[in-house]
């Protein structure tokens, strides 16, 4: 338990650093991560939040954290408001060959460049989460709560998580899977569940949704943001060397993407996003489009990365922005406007 605290501190470290170094105005701030062994956090926020830290398991993370300003913003209901999503693929294990060690400074760079609403990552490290994009999120957004959540990828053979490699100095960076951060639109104590793990491993070919080719399982992870909005993330399988050349080689992120496209769906607005390994392209026997729900508005980034959002999202922009060589994949920005959504405005 000694290493939870640990981690909560380091946190919430970071966040001041980011934070102050973003702060507009003289406000006197404070920063406020919710652990779930601090019981006056809890007693603030009340029991309509879910709270798991990050652990050894494939059990997937979540909470939520507030950094509190004396001056800001404040949250007003009003029509429609501006949703911007932000999806990125960071190579960040350590083991790939596109691995730069540079990705996650990147990513904390383009959402503070470019005030995300919601931010979603694939291969990941759980520290890139919390220690990166939910202190750049809580410095874009004071006195706003701002949930973030994590589900780690898993070895099959042993079914403990995938962990990053260390970094500069030895420093553990922790789980390594998908992850998002995200906005809870509220300054009120807010509502916030979580739910992700591994794909299934028992289904019978063709139906199969783990590639038994591949020594990673794959995994998933969905938000419910104070019943305003739900937001999911997955990084699906690759093609694997018995299918290559064949129109089978996506069969199973296609089958993953079916599964998870159902599973989504709730009564909330909701918006799916990641590296799905699929095209976009409709004739093809495996495509995004052979997955998404019917009526819901489909973006990329022209190539694997995708934004599935259901109809009480309308896209107005989409821009694909190179990550300066850091990753092998650019990020994907669209920008929706959410009916159901507050506003921001000055106080």
């Amino acid at each position: 338990m000694r290493g939870l605290r640990i981690l909560c501190l380091v946190v919430t470290l970071m966040v001041a650093q980011v934070a102050l170094a973003r702060a507009e105005g003289t406000g006197t701030a404070t920063f406020i991560t919710l652990s779930c062994e601090m019981p006056f956090v809890a007693a603030e926020l009340g029991p309509g939040v879910q709270c798991a830290q990050p652990s050894d398991t494939v059990t997937a993370a979540g909470g939520v954290a507030v950094r509190r300003q004396a001056s800001g913003t404040r949250i007003r209901p009003r029509g429609t408001a501006p949703f911007g999503v932000l999806q990125m693929n960071l190579c960040n294990s350590g083991i790939a060959g596109c691995f730069t060690g540079r990705a996650s400074a990147k990513a904390t760079q383009t959402v503070l460049d470019r005030v995300p609403a919601l931010v979603t990552i694939n291969e990941a490290c759980e520290s890139d989460v919390t220690e990166h994009l939910l202190p750049a999120m809580l410095a874009l957004y004071p006195n706003e709560w701002v949930f973030w959540t994590f589900a780690p990828a898993a070895h099959r053979g042993s079914r403990e998580p995938v962990l990053c490699t260390p970094g500069a100095g030895g420093k553990q960076r922790g789980r390594f899977g998908n992850g998002a951060v995200g906005r809870l639109l509220t300054q009120a104590p807010p509502r916030f569940t979580f739910e992700g793990g591994l794909f299934p491993d028992d289904r019978p070919q063709p139906g199969e949704l783990q590639d038994r080719a591949h020594a990673e399982l794959r995994s998933w992870v969905c938000a419910d943001a104070n019943r305003i909005y739900r937001a999911c993330t997955t990084h699906l399988d690759n093609p694997s060397a018995t299918g290559a050349g064949t129109p089978e080689q996506t069969r199973v992120a296609s089958n993953q993407c079916r599964f998870l496209a159902t599973s989504v769906q709730a009564d909330l607005p909701t918006v799916f996003l990641g590296d799905l390994n699929l095209g976009g392209d409709p004739a093809a026997r495996y495509s995004v489009d052979g997955c998404a729900p019917r009526g819901w508005t489909r973006k990329d980034d022209g190539s694997v990365q995708h934004v599935l959002a259901s109809n009480e999202f309308g896209a107005v922009a989409i821009e694909v922005m190179s990550m300066g060589g850091t990753t092998d994949h650019p990020a994907l920005l669209v920008v929706f406007r959410l009916r159901t959504a507050p506003s921001q405005a000055g106080s």
